[in-house]
């Protein structure tokens, strides 16, 4: 027996179709991936591993948007975590250390929203050992320019995963 498709569904697929064909009609209406916007990100990322490296939390947490949430994979147990709380976790730990790599940054034609993504690394203490343990993982943020400056609305990081 065959489905059928209602009229609510006709309309909907119809909605879609024409949405596609009007992008498809648009030129530029891709993300940029250089210029000022892009070059900016990739600052406020190199100054955000600067913080990090001084263990300057407010310098670090200024870097985010007020209501930026981070989302973390790289340990056994995941965290959705404020930034200035992911932070403070962070630099209460002697050993710890954050570095971000940035590979690809895209900005929204409109330059208010933008995505980067690329690796990051890890070191912090094993609860259970007492030892250094040391994670490379994948790290991916939204990005909100807010009066003028770019800040991090959201992150996630989670490990790659060693294929033996």
């Amino acid at each position: 027996m065959a489905a059928t498709v209602g009229e609510g569904g006709m309309r909907a697929l119809a909605v879609v179709l024409a949405v596609l064909a009007l992008c498809g009609c648009q030129q530029n209406a891709g993300p940029i991936y250089d210029g000022p916007d892009v070059e900016a990100i990739r600052a406020a990322d190199a100054s955000l591993n600067a913080a990090i490296e001084r263990r300057d939390l407010a310098a670090a947490v200024a870097h985010y948007d007020m209501s930026s949430l981070i989302t973390e994979w790289l340990r056994v147990d995941e965290q959705r975590i404020g930034a200035s709380g992911s932070y403070e976790q962070l630099f209460s730990d002697p050993n710890s250390a954050l570095v971000f790599d940035v590979i690809d940054v895209e900005v929204s034609r409109s330059a208010d929203l933008a995505v980067s993504g690329g690796e990051c690394s890890v070191t912090r203490t094993n609860p259970a050992t007492s030892q250094p343990e040391s994670y490379r993982g994948h790290c991916m943020k939204s990005w909100r320019r807010v009066d003028g400056a770019w800040l991090i609305a959201r992150e996630m990081r989670a490990p790659i995963h060693n294929r033996n």
